[in-house]
């Protein structure tokens, strides 16, 4: 199957034209940022014919799909992890490797560093997981309204040297898929958390500012409703994590 995550036309893309001849590209299905079928009408630039294939994928709770007749398998979200997991197999197969324990691999492997990464404190399971770049938070949004029940956001932005001064690519995220009846709260946190809080203005998303991401997390854990998402972009991950990881230690 070839899902498409969401109207071609209305989401940003990272490349939308030809690197051969600077023609617009078309796409046959697209997936999500510069992902899918593209070819140019042009020239005839156009995807590879790829060596591994995922068919009847399926996303919600965990991801499914199968490739050279193996029904694949993981308990992650996000329709991006196909990528990951699918591009990780093929490492496997092309290095010569049978894969054949490739699916007892992937239950045993727990995601850490932010990616998807749980957390449990005093009750509310917690999601951290980092979003850097309009495309990735894109599907970070995604991954967290595919859980439909009710649930809070907190969004911490920071504008230090590894993350880039310029933030100017909130603008190019679709906040506004977060304006569902299911997310109960959303905090801004990080250095920019003005930023943040203006740019879901534009959208018409209310939200509480909130700049010390430790009494955010604190905040929502006392009064949410027990299903926290942590979306961070660089610098503020690893301080997060840790903040989660000592809170999570507490008695």
């Amino acid at each position: 199957s070839k899902p498409v995550i969401k109207s071609a036309a209305n989401e940003i893309r990272e490349g939308r034209f030809c690197k051969r001849c600077g023609e617009k590209l078309e796409y046959r299905f697209y997936h999500y940022s510069q992902l899918g079928d593209y070819y140019c009408p042009k020239c005839g630039f156009a995807r590879p014919k790829p060596d591994f294939d995922a068919e009847d994928v399926k996303v919600g709770d965990q991801l499914s799909f199968c490739v050279e007749g193996k029904h694949i398998v993981a308990n992650y979200k996000g329709f991006y992890n196909v990528y990951n997991i699918l591009a990780a197999y093929a490492g496997v197969r092309t290095a010569g490797f049978a894969g054949e324990h490739f699916g007892d691999m992937l239950r045993r492997f727990n995601p850490e560093n932010g990616r998807m990464e749980q957390f449990r404190i005093k009750g509310t399971g917690v999601t951290l997981n980092l979003a850097k770049n309009p495309a990735g938070f894109n599907q970070n949004i995604s991954a967290v309204m595919q859980d439909q029940a009710p649930k809070d956001i907190i969004i911490a932005i920071n504008d230090n040297a590894q993350d880039g001064i310029d933030i100017s690519w909130l603008w190019d995220v679709d906040f506004d898929l977060l304006g569902n009846d299911s997310v109960k709260s959303i905090t801004v946190s990080g250095i920019r958390c003005q930023d943040m809080r203006l740019r879901l203005k534009y959208v018409d998303i209310p939200s509480v500012l909130e700049g010390d991401v430790e009494k955010a997390i604190r905040d929502r854990v006392e009064d949410g409703v027990g299903n926290l998402y942590v979306l961070v972009n660089y610098t503020a991950l690893f301080s997060t994590r840790n903040i989660l990881k000592r809170l999570e230690g507490e008695k």
